[in-house]
Parts: C-alpha cells; structure tokens; sequence
C-alpha cells in the first residue's frame, strides 16, 4: 500500500477565541488583525506573533463580528522549515467531534475536559466549530472548581449574542481525555489546510498528480523497453514480465483527501476468512478511525486501508465499517454483525 498524506507536527501553542467588528458586508485585513491584536493585548510577549483562523461571522447591531480561532507559540525555538505544524491540543477536537455526531443535539454541544491541568472548552454550533478556550489551574481534585467554571461559561452561553439564538446546548464533560488522536484531528477538514507556519509539503491535489505521472512514465516506460526484451538473444537472461501497477478506483474518482491505494493481487481466500461476526464496532472517529473488538476482546484502531486477516477497511461511516474481502464488499454495522453486497 502506498499512502501520501498531508501529516502534521504537533507543538504546543495556546489558543482562544477573539473577536472582531467591522462594518457590514466587510472582511478583515491581515494588517487590520495585527492592529486590532496589538490594541487588544498589548502585553504579549514580543516574538509571539499570533495566527487567525476564522470560524464565524455574523451581523449584530454595531456592525458584523467576526470570531476567530487564534492560536500561539508557547515555545518560540520551535524550528519553521518543519513542515504542517498544529499546536497538539487539536488531538482534543477528535474526542469532541465524535461526541457531537453521536449526540442528538442538531450539532449543538458544549463540550469540555481537563488535560494537563488545563481547562478546555469547544462550542459547536449546528455542526460547527464556533468557540475554543483554555484556562490552566486545575489539578488533580479540581472536579467542584471545574463545575463551578463550567457553569458560570453556560450562563455567558446563555447570553451571547450568537449562542443565545440556540434554545440548548448539550452539555459533555469528558474525564479521560487526551490529544492521542492528534494525527486524526488533523486530518479533519476544518484543519487539514492549516498550519501555525507556511510550509511547502505534499497537500492533497499534488500528491494525486505526482502519483499519477510517476504510474503514466512506469507505463510508457514498460512500452518503450518491452519490446526490446522481447528481441533479447536467447543467450542473454530474459526479464519475466509484469503487469503495470493498477489503481483501485479510476482517478477521477479518487478520494479527495489524497489518500491513494496500489493494488497488488491476492490470493482468493473462502468465504469463512471473510466472516465479520466476531467483529463489533467501539465508535468511530471523523469518518477516518474505527475502533474494532475482535472476538477475543483484543481492541484494535483502524483506518481506511488498514486490515484485519483478510478483510481491509474500504469505507468508514458514522454507524458502520465497510470491508472488502476477496473482491465482496461487508458492511459491519454498530450493535450487529454485518452483511455483504
């Protein structure tokens, strides 16, 4: 298997949300962002320079207010010609992100946790990535401080300007959380094009057109030399022929994420090596990550490509894994075994 993603380097950086107005119908400048910053927080520290991603805008009655996700460096050494870096704390948006499209709340959550003495606090709104905060100074037995915070937080949920059109937010408070599904976090869309430093790296669209070019000069290549080894004297060794690597799907129909797949033969396998009976879905992350129990309680996390035996991931979805085994697809769905088309 050949994959070429657009992976990302974790650092560790600060983020919140902040807010701009402007007039209606009006964008802000980079140059405009940097003043207003300044102006804002004019006690950070010098070398800091922090980085805008917008998530909102909307219009209010003094102008349109625009909410952006700011994030920065919290060690200044951190080296710029690394490639795609995100601050780690983003692994936390795969845990947040899995409890929204599991919840029947129409995409309106606030969603909090406690990772390394430090607060985190996510508001989707319809789906949405609206608001991020973080506030250090919570321990180990900081469980009433921490709903003490929380409530106050729901009460300015309550009368925001944009989070008050919302009649509830469902609220989740996670206990065990961790940034371990950084690499999956990133890879979502909301983040998978942006990065605390310009990079040059492989991004989807070229890792797609790469791949391609370098299959079409294997094939030209193949043409050209072919029929010279077919004229070789019968004295010299003669080169066993091959097929030409073959893609899974055409591509015009390759995934947009640039994920691409060689196909290599396999040996036809029984039907029973394709059974997915003592298979059960744990929960799946973004489309991208499942976690599979195998019958013997072993837990395995596995993404598009990955397999188990003979059956490989094909597809991932919010209630079910979709493997392909010996040419026949199987669909594993939540809370029963699946079937096959």
């Amino acid at each position: 298997m050949l994959f070429l993603r657009n992976k990302a380097l974790a650092c560790k950086a600060r983020m919140f949300t902040w807010e701009v107005v402007t007039g209606f119908d009006r964008e802000v400048s980079d140059a405009e962002l940097l003043a207003a910053f300044a102006k804002d927080f004019p006690n950070m520290r010098q070398g800091g320079t922090p980085v805008f991603w917008k998530m909102v805008a909307f219009n209010a009655a003094e102008g349109r207010r625009h909410r952006f996700l700011v994030a920065v460096l919290c060690d200044l050494a951190t080296k710029l010609d690394s490639g795609r870096v995100l601050p780690e704390s983003v692994g936390l948006y795969a845990l947040a992100d899995r409890s929204v499209r599991q919840c029947d709340c129409g995409g309106n959550m606030r969603y909090a946790a406690v990772v390394g003495g430090t607060l985190y606090v996510l508001v989707f709104m319809e789906g949405r990535l609206c608001h991020w905060s973080e506030e250090s100074g919570y321990g180990g037995e900081s469980g009433k401080l921490v709903e003490e915070r929380l409530g106050r937080f729901d009460t300015f949920l309550e009368k925001d300007f944009l989070f008050s059109r919302i009649d509830s937010f469902a609220k989740v408070t996670e206990t065990d959380a961790s940034f371990d599904f950084f690499q999956a976090a990133s890879q979502d869309p909301f983040w998978e094009n942006l990065s605390l430093f310009e990079y040059r790296g492989w991004t989807p669209r070229y890792s797609r057109l790469v791949l391609f070019l370098v299959l079409a000069f294997s094939v030209m290549l193949w043409r050209g030399v072919g029929p010279w080894l077919r004229k070789v004297p019968e004295t010299v060794a003669r080169v066993p022929a091959v097929d030409a690597p073959e893609l899974e799907r055409p591509v015009d129909e390759l995934p947009d994420h640039g994920e691409w797949l060689m196909k290599k033969p396999k040996p036809a396998v029984n039907e029973r090596a394709c059974s997915t009976e003592i298979l059960k879905i744990q929960g799946t992350i973004a489309g991208k990550i499942a976690q599979i129990r195998e019958g013997d309680g072993n837990t395995l996390w596995l993404g598009i490509g990955d397999s188990i035996e003979n059956l490989t991931v094909h597809d991932i979805g919010r209630d079910y894994v979709e493997f392909v085994c010996n040419g026949r697809n199987y669909v594993l769905r939540n809370g029963g075994n699946g079937g096959n088309n």
